[in-house]
């Protein structure tokens, strides 16, 4: 879908400005629903009116509908209404919601049974027309187990309960549409015990050594004093539970991995806890879950993989938020308030997300947005403390400009916009801590224009602007502690198409490394003049400015170092002056534009060698030069 941006127009048209009320039919309409807007103004007869949610035309007319699939969460909708010479302007909050869980209305009820100040757990569990009706779990305190089918069992403390149940011995009055029956299971602690431990992931009905479907459907428990609680899908999967409701205070101090893996999940109420790390992996039908999350220090892979739609969680406790929602693929919009320290990738591969409220000075951002393709703009982050920003927002394809502020520490933004192709122009930030720029603004096919960013730290900068391939524009960056340029696939500046002019580098650091230049130019096939400063230390020429094919001249350059030329200069077709000095190795210029002047000007600047051969063939001056000034050199020539 295409949204338009929204531009706020007052007092237009010489018909100044006025009073209008708008209204919205339902101010929190759940997802999907449709609303109906209306505006008024008690002075003027409205002609027109534009709606937007967040600055984004949603719909047109003085009274029209609204179909609510955008974005979850409070949000202002903005209505702009005109009498045709002026103009009038309202807000209205709304909060849409999330489709709240529809239980099913043939399953037995069972949150009447438990209430705060109990310590039971009752569950619905459904029986099948076969004779693979089996559950087992086990509880540490002396306990008893009512099966709902006539059975009560008594158990001494830590032993494995288990029942088969029978389809017939059910009544038929406990149908559902869904072909199965049910049993209401219900465990308390006998007299004087408390239940300190429920475990059913890690128990099996005897006789079963694979894994298999215990039809756990809903499950209300009280249980103040207990301190484990196993339930997470293992040895006995919990694919069918669509409900957990836990009631009253609690002794449990984590849900680590509490519901992990119940995929058929929807409903969920827990008590507040300390840890949270892979409580809900793949409940990939929770919608949403509203949590108090103010004692958590560890909600790390939390979420990762399910259903949620949208969050809205205060982190100021949490240490670490590091894959929360990793993967969650249905994900529209989080509201996170406080979230600090590491929050490495944190939303990656949520690809229909497209806002995040964010508060809170994390100190690790690296994959943060991994491969969030639908995100629309970067969320307004406390950048301060962040040491690692590599892969922040690779691959957002929708990212339409870049994170501003202060990265004072942040030493590594290696593949930070990569793949954002649809950043145009880069908001300034600081940058002036980064070492490693490598692949930064890789494949961002819209840019157009570097601006000067401080880049005086930067001793990686391979690939940083590789592909840009709509950039015209490059600002006057300071690369003098750059050592690599370059590596075997691609370079600095490789396939920046458009480009005619660089700002003289210097490089002053690029010393010895095998890749110092290599292919740092190439590609660069609108490139008219380079400049480079400080290179007789630089080793690696190969392919320096291969297909360069307007590059006119190259203008004077230390080249006494180099040791391998191979294919630097190939595809230069339009090279008039080669200015470098101190070429030692095998060297080629064939198919150029050099005349015989600019040939014996190459010549002139080569060093004395023995066995290396220099090619000026197929050049406008290859029958006209002076071998002979590069032959006494010890240069085999091939004109």
């Amino acid at each position: 879908m295409t949204w338009e941006q929204y531009i706020s127009i007052k007092a237009a048209g010489g018909g100044g400005g006025f009073t209008v009320t708008a209204t919205v039919s339902d101010l929190e309409p759940v997802y999907g629903d449709t609303a109906t807007l209306s505006v008024t103004s008690p002075t003027v007869t409205l002609t027109g009116a534009t709606w937007y949610v967040d600055g984004i035309q949603v719909a047109t007319g003085t009274s029209t509908t609204w179909d609510t699939t955008r974005l979850y969460g409070p949000q202002t909708m903005t209505c702009v209404a005109t009498d045709g010479t002026g103009y009038g302007e309202d807000d209205v909050a709304i909060d849409v919601k999330v489709a709240p869980y529809v239980r099913p209305a043939d399953w037995l009820d069972i949150d009447s049974l438990v209430s705060p100040g109990d310590e039971k757990i009752v569950a619905l569990f459904a029986v099948f027309d076969s004779d693979s009706n089996r559950v087992a779990f086990r509880c540490t305190g002396a306990y008893q187990v009512d099966w709902g089918d006539g059975t009560v069992t008594s158990y001494a403390s830590g032993v494995v309960a288990e029942h088969a149940y029978s389809y017939a011995s059910l009544s038929a009055s406990t149908d559902t549409t869904r072909g199965y029956r049910q049993a209401i299971i219900t465990i308390t602690p006998q007299a004087g015990q408390s239940l300190l431990l429920w475990q059913v992931q890690s128990y099996r009905y005897t006789g079963v050594t694979w894994n298999y479907m215990e039809a756990w459907l809903d499950i209300k428990m009280s249980v103040p004093n207990m301190t484990i609680c196993d339930i997470k899908s293992g040895a006995t999967l919990m694919y069918m539970c669509e409900k957990l409701v836990w009631i009253g205070p609690t002794a449990m101090t984590n849900h680590t991995t509490r519901c992990s893996g119940w995929y058929g999940l929807q409903h969920l109420e827990l008590p507040p806890t300390t840890s949270y790390n892979q409580a809900f992996i793949n409940c990939k039908s929770l919608a949403y879950f509203d949590h108090d999350f103010s004692l958590a220090t560890n909600v790390q892979t939390a979420f990762q993989g399910s259903g949620l739609r949208y969050a809205d969680y205060d982190l100021a406790s949490t240490t670490n938020t590091t894959n929360l929602f990793f993967s969650c693929t249905d994900l529209l919009n989080a509201k996170i308030v406080n979230a600090n320290g590491p929050c490495t990738q944190m939303f990656r591969s949520c690809n229909r997300l497209e806002k995040v409220d964010f508060s809170g000075s994390p100190t690790l951002t690296n994959e943060m947005f991994n491969g969030c393709t639908t995100l629309l703009e970067p969320p307004n982050i406390t950048v301060d403390l962040i040491t690692n920003a590599s892969g922040m927002f690779i691959n957002c394809s929708s990212l339409r400009t870049t994170l501003a502020g202060t990265f004072s520490v942040c030493t590594n933004m290696n593949t930070m916009y990569s793949g954002c192709n649809s950043i145009v122009y880069i908001t300034p930030f600081y940058m002036g801590a980064c070492q490693n720029a490598s692949l930064m603004f890789n494949a961002c096919n819209s840019l157009k224009e570097v601006p000067l960013l401080d880049t005086s730290a930067v001793t990686n900068n391979v690939r940083m602007l590789d592909a840009c391939s709509a950039l015209t524009t490059v600002a006057a960056l300071d690369f003098s502690s750059v050592t690599r340029w370059g590596q075997p696939n691609t370079g600095a500046f490789t396939s920046c198409v458009l480009v005619q002019f660089l700002p003289t580098f210097d490089c002053v650091s690029t010393t010895t490394d095998t890749y110092g230049l290599y292919r740092a130019f190439q590609n660069m096939n609108n490139l008219i003049r380079l400049d480079l400063n400080n290179t007789g230390a630089i080793t690696g020429w190969q392919e320096f400015v291969r297909s360069c094919f307007a590059l006119t001249e190259i203008g004077p350059m230390d080249m006494s170092s180099g040791t391998n030329f191979t294919a630097a200069f190939v595809g230069c077709y339009n090279l008039r002056r080669m200015q470098g000095t101190g070429i030692k190795v095998t060297v080629s210029f064939n198919q150029c534009q050099l005349d015989a002047t600019a040939i014996d000007e190459i010549f002139t600047n080569l060093a004395v060698v023995a066995g290396q051969t220099i090619t000026v063939s197929q050049n406008p001056g290859s029958s006209t030069c002076t071998p002979s000034i590069a032959t006494t050199k010890g240069w085999t020539v091939v004109t």
